[in-house]
């Protein structure tokens, strides 16, 4: 588990440093910074840098996760299966 959690945070590093060679995605970037947290996230590549294995674990550990879900989806009737 902890090679896929330096896998995700290596790949999220990556993706969040070429977002900000087009500058579309960064307006886009700051933008929904500004809209979700009422200011522009000027650390969120420190934050993610420093993110280790434990942390995360220990931030995962408090969701609840006991809430679930069930969807059933039924074909309409004279629908094909294709």
């Amino acid at each position: 588990m902890k090679y896929f959690f330096n896998l995700f945070k290596k790949n999220y590093l990556a993706q969040y440093i070429k977002g900000f060679s087009n500058v579309f995605d960064a307006a886009g970037f700051i933008r929904s910074s500004y809209h979700n947290y009422g200011k522009i996230l000027d650390n969120l590549y420190d934050y993610y840098e420093k993110l280790n294995y434990e942390d995360f674990i220990k931030t995962i550990n408090k969701l609840d996760f006991s809430n679930y879900c069930t969807v059933i989806i039924d074909k309409k009737e004279g629908e094909n299966n294709a």
